[in-house]
């Protein structure tokens, strides 16, 4: 039997500046909603319950280093599947989303593609969140 839960997601911020090649993970510890437990800040990690239909957002707030353009992704699966990128500017607030379709127990988190810095602090400059629009499968309760 199909079991429901009343909402799925989570939403997470940088709570300290960081400076990333390409690949590295971008951390983001701070957690402001997380009642399903699906994201795991100590893996940076969100992991899909349910087949479905995924809003992924990320906002990025950016400090210019080396006169480099800032270049993120949220992968999906090692894959990917929201590429950002910002040209060289002191300090600018950005965002991009998408409509994932997750399979269950996809992986999403958040790696640079490239040389940059991102800031953090107690005001949330850089975000993080995933929120299930359309549950297409089975729940995973954990």
């Amino acid at each position: 039997m199909k079991q429901h839960q009343s909402f799925v997601g989570f939403s997470s911020w940088k709570i300290s500046d960081q400076t990333f090649s390409n690949g590295d993970l971008i951390e983001f510890v701070g957690v402001r909603y997380n009642d399903d437990g699906h994201y795991f800040p100590e893996l940076n990690s969100f992991y899909c319950p349910t087949t479905g239909l995924y809003y992924v957002t990320v906002n990025f707030g950016h400090f210019s280093v080396s006169n480099k353009e800032l270049y993120l992704g949220v992968t999906q699966n090692s894959l990917t599947v929201l590429h950002s990128s910002h040209p060289d500017a002191y300090i600018n607030v950005f965002s991009n989303s998408r409509l994932l379709r997750c399979q269950q127990h996809d992986t999403l988190m958040v790696r640079g593609t490239g040389d940059g810095h991102v800031d953090g602090n107690s005001f949330p400059y850089t975000t993080f969140s995933v929120m299930l629009i359309h549950d297409e499968g089975e729940f995973l309760f954990c």
